[in-house]
C-alpha cells in the first residue's frame, strides 16, 4: 500500500512514512480521530473525543493507468455540540476546521462561550503536535 488511513481509535494518533513498496515509502494515518461525534454518552466523557483531522491527499493518474501519489495536507477539525430541541438527543453539531477559528480577535459567534472556542484552539494545537510537519498543515 502506498498510504493507509487508520481509525477507530476515537482520537488523533500520529502520522508517518514507513519503506513502502519498490524501495518507496508509505503514507500511514494511525487514526483521523471522530469525525463527527464528542463521546458524550461516556461516563466520564473521553478527552480530546470532540478532536479530528481531515486529510487532502492528491494523487496523479499515470499513463497506463496507474495512480502515483502527489502531495498530503491536512486540517484539524473541532465538533462543536449545540442545543437543539428538534433532534432525537436534543443536540446538533458542528464539525469546524479549527484553523479558521484560532486567530480571531474576539470569540466567532459560531461559539456561545470562550471555553468552546477555546476548545477549538486546543483541538488545532493538539493536532498540529501529534501530525507535527510529517505532512504539509493547511490550517
Amino acid at each position: 500500500a502506498d498510504i493507509i488511513l487508520g481509525n477507530h481509535s476515537h482520537c488523533v494518533q500520529p502520522v508517518e512514512w514507513l519503506p513502502g513498496k519498490d524501495g518507496g515509502q508509505a503514507l500511514v494515518f494511525y487514526s483521523l480521530g471522530n469525525f463527527f461525534a464528542d463521546q458524550y454518552l461516556l461516563n466520564p466523557p473521553i478527552p480530546k473525543t470532540e478532536f479530528a483531522v481531515l486529510v487532502d491527499i492528491e494523487l496523479c493518474m499515470e499513463e497506463g493507468g496507474a495512480a502515483e501519489f502527489v502531495s498530503a495536507g491536512y486540517r484539524p477539525t473541532f465538533t462543536l455540540k449545540y442545543k437543539k430541541q428538534d433532534s432525537p438527543n436534543g443536540l446538533g453539531y458542528y464539525m469546524l476546521p479549527a484553523g479558521d477559528y484560532i486567530a480571531a480577535e474576539q470569540m466567532p459567534d459560531v461559539f456561545t462561550r470562550n471555553s468552546e472556542w477555546q476548545m477549538c484552539k486546543d483541538a488545532f494545537a493538539h493536532v498540529r503536535k501529534i501530525f507535527g510537519d510529517v505532512i504539509t498543515p493547511l490550517g
